[in-house]
């Protein structure tokens, strides 16, 4: 009944009898002020039996399918007769009429009427009935009847109005029962949520301490934390350690459960279900969990056999990892009936997450232990090795000094203190400013220097440099000293220039050495002229006698020798003479202006004869005027094609090439020779030096030192370019004007 319906029912007993509804109001009151819903319900029967006249009052309480009713309070019955009763109704006969076709229900006489089904053995003997059921927003929640209308056959329309009022409090009854019961168990629910969070909450600063507490570089106490774990999750917690590197093979391992036959069977299955585990969370990275046994909810992983064998009914497993390496995994094993949720899957994570924290820890404070050991040990060995290098530079006799790349001397040897002339007492030379400003260094022909063309900073920029000769004033005014310096940039584990390493050698004495020897080659060669002119002389005449006289031709044949080997001791003469002449700057050019094509064509065509089986190949771009020493520049370009066909195979061609380029005349030689190694060609131009292709071939090794001071003299420059089995060019640059 609704409560439109509830309202219209007090207002037609109001109008028939006054006294009656009192009553009813003042039962509704009471019931309305009832806590307990079986008290509340009784309440009800006991008003609506004794409102309506009836010997006997129940109520039913439908159970959620409908199938029939669950909850049974009556009234008009002594402790007696309730005992004697088998069992109460189920919801059959009228009762399930009630319940299938909700509408109020009068019968005169029960053991007449059909749709009975009779009574439970034990239950008293009744004949009237009157039932309506208990409605709620349209939904059955049970019924409520009386039997027996004491003083009349049957019950009345007024008693069913009675009735169903009575319902209708039975249906808000009920219905805030049910509200309250869902409303205190999510309170419970909530209240237990909370509980369990604070415990967790405080488990996990248990567990931040024990782990903050371990000693430094020790691994964490594994049985503590199984122990704390297993208070807040499965009653049996695994905790497995995999060695650093090698996930497959356990380093260390701690089954923890307060019973030890439980604790080792806990061990036995997960060893056994080892495989899938280290497959499924050390390498996939995954978490595994089994909430129960029941139903379809499961894992491949583990053998449910296994599980109800050792008494678990669920499981889970989730790795003990960070973002830099994985250690092992935490297992938790639940007792039966206990299941294991989501949510615990989570707070297990939690414990793996702080625990592979410590590890990491661990293994980092382990490291830093070993490094700091290891950077110990190369201290104590830098220290030694540095020791044994200031003994090894303060024995060697070249100055030896490190500029940093602030121009600091950072470095340097006993020996650089000697050639700098600093006496003792002297303080030390601390920058390559005061370097420069103390020891005036110039170049080797005596024009000064800046800093900037000083080899060390130079070094600092990348470059190398060997045996760069300068011109420097020791410190207290000591003669003048030659010194070849050779210096290297110093680069860090990034490639960047951080300092530049020089080592200095006085050469003053070797260059007095090599004055004197250019002096007395200078003064042999020309002595040798005069009498190599006579013997040439002689020889001359001797020989066109002898050849004129038949049987003398072989004593003709020694004087062609003689003759041939004093222009070889000529030739040889004239170039000693040459580099004592470009060695002391007393080169003598007789410029006159000069068609380049005709020159280097002339040329051609004399060595064409003497180049062996070689082929010359000239290319040009026409005629090309320049003021220059003619037999000078023929000298260089003969020079260059001897060279090319001495250290080409025969057969090769040569190539000559004459071309203009911004006003100057550019003439190549290029040969198909084996190239010059790479590691000589910086001294390719230096005087009495062969290249070692050359091995087996006659030379003095002086043709490239004469043809540079030539070419150099006119104000160009010669150069080659060469590769290693791609044969050699030099190129010749001069000025078209002089």
């Amino acid at each position: 009944m609704t409560a439109d319906g509830v309202q219209r029912a007090l207002d037609n007993h109001l109008a028939k009898d006054g006294g009656k509804v009192e009553a009813i109001y003042r039962a509704t009151l009471a019931i309305a002020t009832e806590l307990s819903l079986d008290a509340a319900l009784q309440r009800i029967v006991d008003a609506a039996r004794e409102l309506a006249h009836a010997r006997y009052a129940a109520l039913g309480v439908v159970d959620e399918e409908r199938r029939g009713l669950t909850r049974f309070v009556v009234s008009g019955m002594t402790v007696d007769e309730i005992r004697q009763v088998d069992h109460w109704p189920r919801g059959l006969g009228l009762l399930g009429e009630l319940i299938h076709f909700p509408r109020p229900l009068r019968v005169r006489d029960i053991s007449g009427d059909p749709r009975s089904v009779g009574f439970p053995p034990g239950h008293p003997i009744m004949r009237s009935f009157l039932g309506v059921p208990i409605l709620r927003g349209g939904r059955i929640l049970g019924n409520l009847y009386m039997t027996d209308k004491i003083g009349a056959e049957e019950f009345t329309e007024e008693d069913e109005e009675i009735l169903s009022l009575f319902a209708a409090h039975a249906a808000i009854a009920i219905e805030n029962a049910r509200l309250y019961t869902e409303t205190d168990t999510r309170l419970r629910d909530k209240v237990a949520e909370v509980e369990r969070a604070e415990r967790r909450s405080r488990l996990l600063s248990e567990l931040g301490a024990v782990l903050l507490g371990t000693r430094p570089g020790q691994d964490p106490p594994l049985e503590s934390v199984a122990e704390l774990a297993a208070s807040q999750l499965g009653d049996a917690v695994a905790i497995f350690i995999v060695a650093r590197g090698r996930p497959d093979r356990v380093a260390d391992r701690l089954v923890f459960h307060q019973d030890p036959k439980r604790a080792q069977a806990a061990a036995e299955l997960l060893s056994r279900s080892w495989d899938g585990l280290r497959q499924q969370i050390l390498h996939k990275g995954r978490s595994v969990l089994v909430r129960t046994l029941d139903g379809q909810d499961g894992s491949p992983i583990f053998d449910g056999k296994l599980l109800k064998r050792a008494r678990f009914s669920a499981v889970l497993a989730v790795p003990i990892s960070t973002g830099q390496a994985t250690y092992g995994l935490l297992a938790s094993l639940a007792s039966r009936p206990l299941t294991l949720t989501e949510e615990d899957l989570r707070f297990a994570t939690l414990i793996a997450d702080r625990l592979g924290t410590a590890l990491e820890a661990a293994v980092l404070q382990r490291r830093e232990r070993e490094s700091r050991a290891r950077l110990q040990e190369l201290a104590e060995l830098a220290e030694h090795r540095a020791s044994e290098l200031e003994a090894v530079l303060d024995t060697i006799a070249d100055a030896v000094y490190v500029v940093d790349d602030h121009l600091r001397l950072t470095r340097r040897n006993r020996a650089y203190d000697r050639l700098m002339g600093l006496a003792n007492g002297d303080p030390p030379i601390t920058s390559l400013q005061q370097h420069f400003q103390l020891l005036k260094p110039r170049g080797e022909n005596g024009d000064p220097l800046s800093l900037e063309d000083l080899p060390a900073v130079l070094a600092l920029r990348g470059e190398n440099f060997t045996s760069k000769v300068m011109l420097i004033t020791p410190v207290h005014g000591d003669p003048d000293r030659y010194i070849a310096v050779s210096s290297a940039p110093i680069r860090d584990a990034t490639g960047r220039v951080i300092a530049a390493v020089n080592v200095a050698r006085d050469i003053t004495e070797s260059r007095e050495r090599d004055r004197l020897r250019d002096e007395f080659i200078s003064v042999a060669s020309h002595e040798l002229k005069s009498p190599l002119t006579v013997v040439k002389g002689y020889a001359q005449i001797l020989l066109q006698r002898l050849q004129s006289i038949p049987d003398r031709q072989g004593e003709a044949r020694m004087a062609r020798q003689i003759l041939d080997q004093s222009n070889r001791m000529a030739a040889l003469a004239d170039r000693l003479l040459d580099v004592s002449r470009i060695q002391f700057g007393r080169l003598h050019l007789e410029r006159h202006p000069v068609d380049l094509e005709s020159l280097v064509r002339g040329v051609v065509d004399q060595m064409q004869v003497t180049v062996g089986d070689h082929r010359l190949v000239v290319s040009t771009e026409g005629g090309m005027d320049a003021s220059i020493d003619a037999g000078r520049v023929e000298q260089v370009v003969v020079n260059l094609i001897s060279n090319a066909a001495k250290y080409s195979p025969d057969g090769t061609e040569i190539h000559l090439s004459l071309r203009r380029e911004d006003g100057r005349a550019i003439i190549s030689v290029s040969d198909e020779g084996p190239g010059i190694p790479r590691e000589q060609q910086p001294h390719i131009f230096r005087r009495f030096y062969r290249a070692s292709s050359g091995e087996g071939k006659s030379g003095t090794g002086l043709g490239l030192y004469i043809s540079k001071g030539i070419v150099e003299a006119h104000g160009g420059r010669i150069w080659f370019q060469s590769e290693a089995g791609k044969g050699t060019t030099f190129f010749v640059e001069l000025p078209l004007e002089a």
